[in-house]
């Protein structure tokens, strides 16, 4: 088991249920794994969020090779003001590595 973070911003197209935007993800292991990604969301109720994010993923290390990788997210939101908290769960792969995580989401919307 690891901590990770995942940061991303994303823009929800106005009177739709999709969006677009960037990500990040480190996992502070001892691979350093950094992953970065184009996000694409889908929102069938307000509070659930699906994302996929296909990009590039490396380590931190000298001469680093950069492989496809593919990242699915999951979110339920609860909204406190502007702020957004719920569970996520995250599902990545690429071709020599597979990973789960399950965390917080904290957000703020616009």
């Amino acid at each position: 088991m690891n901590i990770a973070t995942h940061l991303h911003y994303v823009y929800n197209f106005p009177d739709t249920k999709a969006g677009i935007g960037i990500g990040y993800e480190r996992i502070f292991d001892e691979h350093k794994h950094n992953f970065i990604g184009v996000e694409f969301n889908y929102r069938p109720i307000h509070e659930l969020t699906f994302n996929i994010s296909p990009g590039i993923s490396f380590e931190s290390k000298e001469k680093a090779e950069k492989e496809f990788a593919v990242h699915f997210e999951t979110v339920y939101e609860f909204e406190v003001g502007t702020f957004h908290i719920g569970p996520l769960l995250e599902l990545a792969y690429h071709p020599e590595n597979f990973h789960c995580s399950i965390g917080i989401h904290l957000g703020l919307g616009m």
